[in-house]
C-alpha cells in the first residue's frame, strides 16, 4: 500500500526488526502489510471486539506467526500503554475522526514511541485527485520526497497545529507551523 512504502524507505528499505503499534486497527489491513514488510512485531489495538475477531481471522488465514503480533481490545484513554512497551512506528490511520481528545492521544503516542520513531496518521479520508486527463498533463511531477523522523517535540507541535487549524484556531496553527518550519529547515 501507498503508505508503507515511504515508511519502509524511511527505515532503510524495510521494516525489518521494527516494533509497530497499530491504533484503531480494524481488521488489521495495515498490521498485515507492516508484517509483510518485515516488522518484527505489531501490536494491533481496537475498541471493537468485532474488528479484532475479523483481524484474528485475517492473520490466521494469512499464516502469520502468532509471536509476531498481539491483538488488544482497549479504550485508548483507559488502558496503561506502558505495558505494551515502546515502538519504532505508530500507525494512527482512520482513527482520529473518532477521537474527541486528540492532543491527549498524541501525548500518549509520544510517550510510547522510541526516540526517532515514525508516526503515520490521518484525520480524514484522502482527497482524490481530479480525473481530468487534460489537467493532469499540465502538472509537473512532484520531486521525490526526503523522509526523516521528526524530533518528539516537533511532531507534537505539528500535530497540535493540525488540530488547531481544524478547530479554527488559525493563529496557533500558523505559529506552530512557522516555528517548526524554521526549526526543521523545511523548505516549504
Amino acid at each position: 500500500p501507498y503508505l508503507l512504502d515511504p515508511l519502509a524507505a524511511a527505515c532503510g528499505g524495510s521494516l525489518a526488526g521494527r516494533r509497530v503499534l497499530d491504533l484503531g486497527c480494524n481488521a488489521c489491513f495495515w498490521t498485515l502489510h507492516a508484517l509483510r514488510r518485515g516488522a518484527a512485531f505489531v501490536r494491533a489495538v481496537d475498541a471493537r471486539p468485532m474488528h479484532l475477531a475479523q483481524a484474528s481471522l485475517v492473520l490466521e488465514v494469512e499464516g502469520v506467526d502468532a509471536s509476531r503480533h498481539a491483538l488488544t481490545e482497549a479504550d485508548l484513554f483507559a488502558v496503561d500503554w506502558a505495558a505494551w512497551g515502546r515502538f519504532d512506528i505508530v500507525l494512527c490511520l482512520g482513527l482520529l475522526y473518532h477521537v474527541d481528545r486528540p492532543v491527549e492521544l498524541f501525548a500518549r503516542i509520544a510517550a510510547t514511541a522510541l526516540c526517532g520513531a515514525l508516526l503515520a496518521a490521518c484525520a480524514a479520508a484522502p482527497v482524490t485527485e481530479p480525473q481530468d486527463a487534460g489537467a493532469a498533463a499540465t502538472i509537473a511531477p512532484a520531486p521525490e520526497p526526503v523522509y526523516r523522523p521528526f524530533p518528539e517535540d516537533t511532531l507534537y507541535a505539528l500535530l497540535v497545529a493540525e488540530f488547531a487549524a481544524r478547530r479554527g484556531a488559525l493563529d496557533t496553527a500558523l505559529q506552530n507551523y512557522m516555528q517548526q518550519a524554521v526549526r526543521t529547515r523545511d523548505p516549504g
